[in-house]
């Protein structure tokens, strides 16, 4: 399971199926509200930022993909969800 990149380039951290239960769990008890934005972000490696730019035309669900028209870098970029 992939989440955010480090800030050196062509780094990656994985979360183990342990530590994403955990922090689900974590998240779940102390701030549910949370739970869809750490769900998204994991799976689509979003921003939280550009979570709350995206807007429902950008969301094709037959693609599973997102179209990200704001991102930090001022590029256009398209998020693919992970199949599972």
């Amino acid at each position: 399971m992939r989440s955010t990149r480090l800030s050196e380039p062509g780094r990656s951290r994985y979360l183990t199926r342990e530590k994403y239960t955990r922090v689900c769990n974590a998240i779940n008890n102390y701030f549910p509200e949370h739970h869809a934005e750490f769900v998204v972000s994991v799976n689509t490696e979003m921003r939280l930022s550009e979570q709350y730019l995206c807007s429902w035309f950008q969301v094709d669900i037959s693609r599973r993909a997102i179209d990200l028209t704001e991102t930090m870098n001022g590029h256009q970029k398209e998020k693919v969800t992970r199949k599972g």
